[in-house]
């Protein structure tokens, strides 16, 4: 294991004099994309003993719930106005009975390129396959939902990305983009920590959309020895920095469990994913 820690900071060494300086430029979808993996394979190396189950489904499709029923408590809402996976939630014991939430908010450069795919997609032109595709016009929605939850109803489905940059943001979002918000919480006990997750993804929040990933940790013996849960949301998402998280959980996870409703089956989005 030492020896694969050497060789991996020999390359990140390489990658960073050599080839970032090149590629940084020229190809930076392509650089962002090593420079992830290398991340990746990096934190495989820090955590040799972990191991993670990833929950897949749809929205409604019960992860949530069955969270809860193995954890013997309910720590992730169910039931609230919008979706409770909207980004990865990542849960596991804490070494302590103290309860810790850290959230991981998206950058503002992030937020800038989630505007421009909003934009995109809310105006679709006159392509009449966009306009008859299903998956098309519910993402639509959803998109525009997340954008005016955050901005709120200053911005309209006609708006350019310019206009709808003219916006100012709230100042709750400026907080979380400033580094002002605290991202780790500590709580005595699990209800004053379900509170407070309830409160930042309920419909009355703002920050939702913010949001990449929550990290829950508290004194859950079934998760003892390294086990990590670990609620994804889909990967049909116009925020990248969301997908790619939930894309390096499925790389990083041995298991997967699949939920769905034995009523409505396996959708397609869950069996492309």
């Amino acid at each position: 294991l030492e020896r694969v820690k050497q060789h991996h900071d020999a390359v990140g060494n390489w990658f960073g004099e050599k080839v970032a300086p090149l590629a940084s430029g020229a190809y930076p979808s392509e650089h962002r994309a090593w420079q992830s993996e290398l991340n990746w394979i990096r934190r495989q190396i820090d955590n040799p003993e972990r191991t993670r189950i990833a929950l897949v489904g749809s929205t409604g499709a019960g992860k949530s719930s069955f969270l809860n029923a193995v954890l013997g408590q309910e720590v992730l809402p169910v039931g609230v106005m919008q979706p409770c996976t909207a980004f990865v939630t990542l849960v596991r014991q804490s070494p302590d009975s103290t309860y810790t939430l850290h959230i991981e908010f998206c950058t503002r450069d992030e937020w800038l390129e989630e505007i421009e795919a909003y934009a995109a997609l809310l105006q679709p032109g006159d392509d009449a396959e966009v306009q008859d595709d299903a998956d098309a016009r519910r993402l639509i929605e959803t998109t525009f939902k997340r954008l005016q939850a955050v901005l709120g109803d200053h911005v309209t489905r006609d708006m350019s990305v310019d206009a709808v940059r003219s916006v100012p943001l709230p100042t709750e979002a400026e907080d979380v983009f400033s580094g002002r918000r605290p991202s780790l919480l500590r709580f005595d006990d699990g209800p004053s920590m379900q509170k407070e997750l309830r409160a930042l993804i309920r419909g009355d929040s703002n920050l939702w959309p913010l949001v990449k990933q929550v990290s829950i940790s508290g004194p859950y013996d079934c998760l003892s020895g390294g086990l990590e849960l670990v609620d994804l949301p889909g990967v049909n998402d116009p925020n990248a920095a969301r997908v790619e998280v939930t894309r390096e959980f499925l790389r990083s996870s041995p298991f997967v469990w699949v939920i769905f409703s034995m009523v409505r089956g396996l959708t397609h989005e869950i069996g492309r994913a």
